[in-house]
C-alpha cells in the first residue's frame, strides 16, 4: 500500500505547515527529516492510526532509499522519490489460556474453592474479555488444564504489544457474567490509553530502552487495581488481579519473536505465567497461557 507525497500530508489536502504545527521537536532536526517524520505522521493517521499499524516501536530513521519508523504492526517507509508505504503484512498475536495451578486455598468454611477468571487480552487495537469458569471443587496443589483460545490470529488481529490482564474471583452469590462485563468495559477503555504512547512519540519523544515510557506503563498497568475496584460489591470475593506487558520493544531485534518457552503446564507449552491472589483469605494461583505472533496480510481500514 502506497501514496503520494502529496496525499501523505492529509486526506483533505492540507499542507506541511498545518500538520507541523501539531508536532514538537525537542531539539533542532534536519529538514529531511522534519519532512520525513510530518509525512510519517500523516501518513498513520490517515490510514488508521493505532487500529490499523499499533503504536511506534522505535525512532525515525535513514535507509538507503530513505526513512523508516518501526510500529507494532510492522515499518512504515518513505523512499526518496515521494513514495510511502505502509506494512501489508501486519504483525498480530494469539493467545491461548492454558489453565490455572491452585497454590492456596482460601480460609473459607467450604472444603473446596470455586474460583472463575476474567481474561483480558489488550493491545493498541482492540481487546477481548473471556471468562473462564467457575470451577468447582478445587483444591490446593491442583492443576486444572484447558486449552481456551483468548484472541486469535484470524478473527481478532490484535497488534503488539500487549497486556494480559487477569482478575481472579471466587463464586459466591454474585453474577460471574456481570463481573466479566465489568471487565470487558475496562478493558475497552485500555486501548484509549495506547493513544497517549502515540501522542507522546508523535510529540519528538525519542524511544530508548523501551517503546513504553514508565510513566505511560504505570497508567496502562494500573487499569488492574481499578478493575478490582470496579468488582468490589458484586457479591463474590475477590481473589485479586495482575497484568503483564508482552512484546515490549527491543531494539537488538528486527522482527517480533514468540516468547521463550518456559515450560509445559499440562501438555501444552507455556511461555507467560501471571500470579493473583494477594489476599491471603481468598488464595492464591498461577494462570498459563501460550502466545505467539505471526504476520498476516490485512486490508488498510
Amino acid at each position: 500500500m502506497s501514496i503520494s507525497m502529496r496525499d501523505a500530508v492529509g486526506p483533505e489536502g492540507g499542507s506541511l505547515e498545518q500538520v507541523r504545527v501539531d508536532v514538537k521537536f525537542p531539539r533542532p532536526v534536519s529538514a529531511g527529516k522534519l519532512i520525513a517524520r510530518l509525512l510519517t505522521e500523516s501518513y498513520y493517521r490517515s490510514n488508521g492510526g493505532p487500529s490499523t499499524f499499533g503504536i511506534p516501536m522505535g525512532n525515525l530513521t535513514p535507509t538507503k532509499d530513505g526513512w523508516k519508523t518501526p510500529y507494532g504492526g510492522g515499518p512504515i517507509t518513505i523512499q526518496n522519490h515521494g513514495g510511502i508505504h505502509g506494512p501489508e503484512a501486519r504483525w498480530v498475536v494469539e493467545t491461548q489460556f492454558l489453565g490455572f495451578h491452585c497454590i492456596e486455598e482460601s480460609n473459607e468454611w467450604s472444603a473446596s474453592d470455586e474460583p472463575y477468571f476474567l481474561l483480558s487480552v489488550v493491545g493498541s487495537n482492540k481487546s477481548v474479555t473471556r471468562k473462564f469458569g467457575p470451577i468447582e471443587n478445587v483444591d490446593a496443589g491442583e492443576n486444572h488444564p484447558t486449552a481456551l483460545t483468548l484472541a486469535s490470529f484470524e478473527e481478532d488481529g490484535i497488534i503488539p504489544p500487549i497486556i494480559i490482564g487477569v482478575a481472579a474471583m471466587e463464586h459466591d452469590e454474585g453474577t460471574p457474567e456481570e463481573a466479566a462485563e465489568t471487565v470487558r468495559e475496562h478493558a475497552e477503555k485500555l486501548v484509549n490509553k495506547f493513544e497517549e504512547i502515540v501522542n507522546s512519540a508523535f510529540g519528538g519523544a525519542e524511544i530508548t530502552n523501551h517503546v513504553i515510557p514508565e510513566w505511560l506503563r504505570d497508567i496502562l498497568i494500573g487499569w488492574v487495581p481499578e478493575v478490582i475496584a470496579a468488582l468490589f460489591g458484586m457479591g463474590d470475593d475477590q481473589i485479586g488481579g495482575n497484568g503483564k506487558f508482552v512484546f515490549d520493544y527491543d531494539g537488538t531485534k528486527d522482527e517480533w519473536s514468540d516468547p521463550e518457552i518456559l515450560g509445559n503446564f499440562g501438555t501444552n507449552p507455556h511461555n507467560v505465567v501471571v500470579p493473583v491472589g494477594v489476599n491471603p483469605e481468598e488464595g492464591k494461583y498461577e494462570l498459563y497461557f501460550n502466545i505467539k505472533i505471526r504476520k498476516r496480510v490485512y486490508a488498510l481500514k
